[in-house]
């Protein structure tokens, strides 16, 4: 009866390792990027939805009632009437996208927002830029990982 010698069995464990380990790090690489791509859905989602509420809103706004003021974390507060509200007010606060109206009610409308901006308008212009940046930051695979999707709108004001 023949037997396997002592180095064959330490080339096969060798090789077996080999494989089990290759396998280990596709798993890993797949885990992360699936995590990844998971998060950034979400965040896109996320600022997708709060710049629908926000420009939506806006499209009914008065132009001459915008009012627009900074909150000392480089977040813009925006304050606009429509035809139907006065003192509508949207603002980041805790990473989360808020809308108060009437005054003292607060509607969360996105997560993981941590900037709002309103860049200057033109002069005689009808149109008001938005700009949302999202950020997430998620462990996977042992590491630190840190995504940001900005998503900027132009809209157009209604009712100047």
């Amino acid at each position: 009866m023949k037997a396997f010698t002592l180095i064959e069995i330490l080339v096969t464990i060798l090789i077996f390792s080999f494989i089990v380990g290759g396998i280990y790090g596709v798993l890993n690489i797949s885990k992360t990027n699936y995590d990844t791509n998971l998060i950034s859905l979400n965040l896109q989602r996320q600022t997708r939805q709060g710049m629908s509420w926000l420009s939506r809103e806006i499209r009914q706004a008065r132009l001459s009632t915008i009012g627009i003021e900074e909150d000392g974390n480089n977040n813009d507060i925006i304050t606009f009437n429509t035809l139907d509200a006065t003192g509508i007010k949207y603002y980041v606060e805790t990473t989360q996208l808020k809308r108060e109206y009437p005054t003292g009610t607060v509607e969360i409308r996105a997560n993981d927002i941590i900037a709002l901006s309103f860049p200057a308008r033109s002069a005689g212009s009808n149109l008001q830029k938005i700009t949302l940046e999202a950020s997430k930051t998620f462990f996977s695979g042992g590491n630190e990982h840190t995504l940001t999707f900005p998503l900027t709108e132009q809209v157009t004001v209604r009712n100047p």
